[in-house]
């Protein structure tokens, strides 16, 4: 699920998406393996104990970004 929302703080466009593990992380920037790799410990860590999760991701977007989007959808 995902979800584009503009912040009434700074006017900031935000990309909010959630979902599987599995969908979500090969998603993410790159650069960032030492972080998804503890968030992937942290996930194996939850289902040993039998419990369910989801990721979360966020990306700011320019408004430009988020028109161009808005007019092919």
């Amino acid at each position: 699920m995902t979800v584009i929302v503009r912040s009434q703080q700074d006017s900031t466009i935000r990309v909010m998406c959630k979902g599987a593990d599995s969908i979500v992380l090969p998603l993410l920037k790159g650069g960032q393996n030492a972080l998804i790799q503890k968030t992937q410990d942290f996930l194996d860590d939850f289902s040993k104990e039998g419990l369910r999760t989801l990721v979360l991701a966020e990306k700011v977007i320019t408004d430009e970004e988020y028109h161009s989007w808005n007019k092919e959808y």
